[in-house]
């Protein structure tokens, strides 16, 4: 087994979580056990091994994977506000690009295609393609406005000789076994004045992203920026608005290759994430012993994973009401999450309810000032 990004064969074995459990980017959990995680000597990436029991495993997620409609929380005073995270993601990128009325775009991983809507509804002269290795979203893709193609492999995507102005990865790179392949793709189809955009989770900031089962890299900026240099693609300094957990880049051909090795520094923040998830851990056995009601704020893979964790503790929670909670209108509408637990608005959360908060800091820090005083008799718990 060899490195995905250098192709060294030094790969060092990585200490797990406590509990090395893990979700589907899909929210759900995932029953199969955990996965061994590594890192590069050569290039200092962090990955997932890439050995039969991780193939057996991710090949029967995939069997039965659905996209899921992801939502992006943005946060001001006292007040928050979701939308879908493309939708929130693309005007952003149109205008910090300043593309031009008329071209040619592609989207590497496009699922359903709804980031091309999102991008015919900005720039509606534009001819739009998408690449999806799920060939069952092949239709989907072809009824939306102004798509011209669907690929379903980059080889596809080469012997149609298109060549593209603008090429978009959204958090889909992470996830890919052959992510070389694609930059090195992207380096052949891409206009010389063309852009390419790719977005995706922080770690560092995020280290719940650890858990998810998919994600064969786990990226930071150094991650990603590195990367894209060993394939000949030059970072644009473009001020673009972000949240803190997501790392993005804004890329160019160049004649260029450089490489470089982050193994000291990925190593340190990677440990860091892994001490963090283990207090986490703690914090979550610590309180459920005494509360009734055990509540979780969100509905998405860092809050899957925290009910997975719970479970572990059966006999601490037997009987107990274990539910979520929910700002969205569109999800509390669905009255029950994952296993069937139920789902509240925060007005409905039960008195004397702890409630775990499985965000990055900055964003609990933001719950917990809005709810905390109007709410007093509810133990909301943001992790250290």
């Amino acid at each position: 087994m060899a490195c995905v990004i250098c192709n060294s064969k030094s790969l060092e074995k990585l200490e797990s979580p406590m509990h090395n459990r893990m979700v589907i980017g899909d929210h759900r959990i995932f029953e199969g056990g955990g996965v061994k995680r590594v890192i590069c000597q050569n290039c200092g990436s962090i990955q997932t091994l890439q050995d039969e029991d991780y193939k057996r495993k991710i090949s029967r997620v995939y069997q039965n994977y659905q996209p899921t409609d992801v939502k992006c929380y943005s946060y001001g005073e006292n007040r928050q506000f979701t939308s879908p995270r493309l939708q929130t993601v693309c005007p952003k990128v149109v205008a910090s690009c300043s593309l031009p009325s008329k071209g040619r775009a592609l989207d590497i991983g496009c699922s359903q295609g709804e980031w091309l809507d999102y991008f015919n509804q900005l720039l509606p002269d534009w001819d739009l393609y998408g690449l999806d290795i799920c060939e069952h979203f092949r239709d989907f893709v072809l009824n939306r406005k102004r798509v011209q193609g669907f690929f379903s492999s980059i080889d596809e995507v080469k012997r149609s000789g298109v060549k593209f102005d603008f090429i978009s990865i959204n958090y889909t790179l992470c996830a890919c076994d052959n992510m070389m392949d694609i930059l090195n793709c992207v380096h052949e189809i891409l206009e010389d004045n063309g852009v390419v955009f790719i977005i995706d989770t922080d770690f560092e900031v995020h280290p719940y992203q650890l858990n998810v089962i998919e994600h064969i890299v786990y990226f930071n900026q150094s991650t990603l920026y590195s990367l894209l240099a060993r394939t000949g693609l030059e970072i644009l300094d473009i001020d673009f608005e972000h949240e803190k957990k997501e790392i993005w880049a804004f890329a160019k051909k160049s004649t260029e290759k450089n490489d470089s090795n982050l193994y000291e520094y990925n190593k340190r923040k990677y440990d860091e994430c892994r001490v963090y998830l283990n207090r986490v851990t703690d914090t979550i056995e610590r309180y459920i012993k005494d509360a009734y009601e055990i509540g979780i704020f969100g509905t998405a893979n860092a809050a899957i994973w925290v009910l997975e964790i719970i479970r572990q503790y059966d006999s601490l929670v037997l009987g107990k009401n274990i539910f979520f909670v929910d700002e969205n209108e569109e999800i509390i509408k669905n009255k029950k999450c994952i296993g069937g637990n139920p789902i509240y608005c925060v007005d409905n959360i039960p008195e004397n309810a702890i409630v775990f908060l499985p965000f990055p800091n900055y964003i609990a820090d933001n719950i917990m000032e809005r709810y905390e005083k109007k709410y007093p008799r509810v133990k909301f718990v943001a992790f250290e």
